[in-house]
Parts: C-alpha cells; sequence; structure tokens
C-alpha cells in the first residue's frame, strides 16, 4: 500500500544560539487514509536540559524512555495542541498561505511561522538539519579563534546531541555530558557579563550614545531586501548565515522590537 511520511525536528532555542534537537517526529499516511505520527526522542540531548525552560513534550511520558512513541490513527496532544483542525474555521485560507492544497498538521508546523504560547518548542524540517556526528573537542578548540567562540560550539555540538570524542579519546556519558554542558553555559554566562561590561566602560564617555550593533544593521537590510522582493527568505537567512527558521524567529522578534546583540 503506498504511503508518504513528513519528518519534523522539534527544537528548542537556547542561550549563546544554542538549538537543542530534541525529538523526531514522523507523520506517515496510507492511501486508505489510515495514519500513524512516531516520536524518537534524542534522549542524549533531552538529559540536558531542566524546568522551567524544558518541561517535556506534551502527550508523552519520556520518563518511560521508550525509543518510539506511536500514535496510531489519532491526533498526539504535541500536534493537536499547534496546528489547525480539519473543522477549523477559515481552515483553507491557513493552508493557502502556506502554500499548501490538503491538510497535513506536521507539514503545516514546519511550514508556518508560528509559536505555541505554552513553552518554547517548534518544529524543523529534519533534512534540513545538520545530523548528530562525533566531534573531536581538541579540533573544535584548535580550529575557534577564542576560548568563548571554542565554548559555544562545544554547547551546540552537546544540544545537536553530538557524541564528543574526549582528548584522551574516551566519550562522556549522560552524567559527563550533563555536567560539561551546565559548566559551558556558566562559563558563557561570565563571558558575556564580562562583555556587556566592557561595552558598558566604552561607552561611558559618550553620554547618549547607542552603541551600533553591526548585525542589527546587516539584518535591517536583509528584510528590506526581502520586502522589496530583491531575495528571497531562504536566501536572506543565507547571507546572515542562519538557518530559515531562526531567521523567522528574529524577523517576529525584530517586528516585536526586541533586536538581537548577536546572529548565530
Amino acid at each position: 500500500m503506498k504511503s508518504s511520511t513528513t519528518r519534523g525536528l522539534i527544537c528548542m532555542d537556547g542561550r549563546f544560539g544554542a538549538v537543542y534537537h530534541i525529538c523526531e517526529v514522523t507523520y506517515t499516511i496510507w492511501e486508505d487514509e489510515s495514519f500513524e505520527y512516531a516520536f524518537k526522542p534524542n534522549y542524549a540531548v533531552v538529559d540536558l536540559l531542566e524546568p522551567p525552560d524544558f518541561q517535556g513534550i506534551p502527550g508523552l511520558d519520556l520518563t518511560l524512555r521508550k525509543s518510539r512513541y506511536v500514535r496510531r490513527n489519532r491526533t498526539p496532544v504535541f500536534i493537536e495542541e499547534r496546528s489547525p483542525a480539519p473543522n477549523r474555521e477559515g481552515l483553507w485560507e491557513l493552508l493557502a498561505e502556506q502554500g499548501m492544497e490538503h491538510l497535513n498538521r506536521l507539514e503545516w508546523l514546519i511550514r508556518a511561522d508560528y509559536r505555541y504560547a505554552g513553552d518554547k518548542l517548534y518544529v524543523v524540517r529534519a533534512e534540513e538539519v545538520d545530523a548528530a556526528r562525533v566531534v573531536d573537542e581538541a579540533l573544535v578548540i584548535g580550529e575557534s579563534q577564542n576560548s568563548w567562540l571554542a565554548m559555544r560550539a562545544l554547547l551546540q555540538a552537546l544540544a545537536r546531541g553530538d557524541r564528543l570524542k574526549l582528548r584522551d579519546g574516551s566519550q562522556p556519558g549522560k552524567d559527563a555530558r550533563k555536567t560539561l554542558h551546565d559548566t559551558l553555559v556558566m562559563l558563557l554566562e561570565k563571558g558575556e557579563e564580562y562583555r556587556q561590561s566592557q561595552r558598558g566602560s566604552d561607552d561611558a564617555g559618550t553620554p547618549g550614545r547607542r552603541r551600533i550593533a553591526v548585525e542589527d544593521t546587516r539584518f535591517d537590510e536583509a528584510l528590506r531586501n526581502m520586502a522589496s522582493g530583491k531575495i528571497t527568505a531562504d536566501e536572506a537567512a543565507k547571507r546572515l548565515g542562519i538557518s530559515r527558521a531562526t531567521f523567522f524567529r528574529r524577523k517576529r522578534e525584530w517586528e516585536d522590537g526586541r533586536q538581537q546583540q548577536e546572529v548565530r
């Protein structure tokens, strides 16, 4: 029997540009209209996170530590509460906005510039995200321009679920990964506090002068070019060195008046 499958990745933004790859979710529908949702949690990442930032995936009991959570012929809570229902008023207009001709609730979540108010989770297309890999700690440090960037790169590797190869050739286990993650966040916070204090010192001699953020200027230019039709959203994201999903999140923040101080 013929089928089609949509693959998404449930993510969450963290500090310092880290994007946590929390769970793969797939939606498969067969020609007899039966369907299935399957969730594959990335426990190497889930184990790094704590409330209030992360409080689980709605509808799944992650304490069971299942490799797959399957919902056959029923829409799971995670999808139900953040995508349009089949009987929703104005459904076809919502689908048309995303270039869709029929309702695929996971596909809509992937395409729509939408954020559920109940948590920090969002969905991107799985094929557009870098897969987990083995990362050599010494190589990351050696290729980074400074220690702050090295720590940020290691944090992103942990957030992605990469397997870290330490200098002694070993790979840290669950508890060691958590300890390393929390230490990196703490050190990065300390570094950011120092950088902010230095910025304050630099501006102290010029009262009323606002520090110009180069990233803000580039982002504003990208938005204007996109609005005028000179470039697409994908091209704008590429020029800024960020993912499409991150671009739309930053665009929304920009429109709300919350300008980001650094672009991932």
